[in-house]
């Protein structure tokens, strides 16, 4: 499935790309190091990634519903999909806003009706624990800001500074990344493509929870 997905997205992205490199440009996606990490884990980050490519394509065909549906379905890593909400949300795309509100829902109840409230609570209680297990979440091993500065500060007396500046540089970065979004909206415009880039790379920064192969998602912007 990751090896289909990443067939349609190439294809997808050579059409907007313009570019008469194409058969470089596969050639480098497919020799990244995120891709091969996301084939050998077996990880979701080429699905997640597809459905934010699906969301820019169907931004750019004036298709909002669809967009807000894909958006929606990526809920699964809120991480990824809550930073290109809210942008949407600086750009008054009201429709998208709506489907990406109701899909949302639709799906949260699905969820409870499978696992329960009690099933919920227990996955609350998961990620609590999970810094607990330094084999699962490690952040200096995390290629964003946490784990830049996470490398560069943390010992322990300066754990706390690095997280205080981990949540203030990350917000600082969220709030440029929403403020290019302000005013008209034009998803033909090439700036459209600038700014979608930007809110991607911001996305991955800003994670506080982030792996190699979560920087799949990068291909887009690349």
């Amino acid at each position: 499935m990751n090896l289909v997905l990443v067939a349609f997205m190439l294809q997808w992205l050579v059409h907007y790309v313009h570019s008469s490199h194409s058969l470089f440009i596969v050639a480098s996606v497919l020799a990244w190091f995120p891709t091969m990490e996301t084939f050998r884990l077996g990880q979701d980050s080429i699905l997640s990634t597809a459905l934010l490519l699906a969301v820019f394509v169907s931004l750019k065909r004036k298709r909002d519903g669809l967009a807000g549906l894909f958006l929606a379905l990526g809920l699964y890593k809120p991480q990824l999909v809550l930073p290109l909400a809210g942008c949407l949300l600086m750009a008054r795309r009201w429709h998208s806003l709506f489907v990406f509100t109701i899909t949302g829902t639709v799906l949260f109840v699905i969820s409870i009706w499978m696992v329960g409230l009690e099933g919920i609570f227990d996955f609350l209680s998961i990620l609590r624990s999970m810094h607990n297990y330094s084999y699962v979440i490690y952040p200096a091993n995390m290629p964003n800001i946490r784990g830049l500065l996470y490398d560069l500060l943390y010992n322990g007396e300066m754990e706390s500074l690095s997280f205080a500046l981990t949540v203030v540089i990350s917000v600082a970065a969220y709030l440029l990344c929403v403020y290019f979004w302000r005013g008209s909206f034009d998803a033909s415009d090439p700036i459209f493509d600038l700014k979608f880039s930007l809110t991607l790379l911001t996305t991955v920064l800003i994670s506080y929870h982030l792996y190699p192969h979560d920087l799949f998602l990068i291909t887009i912007s690349l």
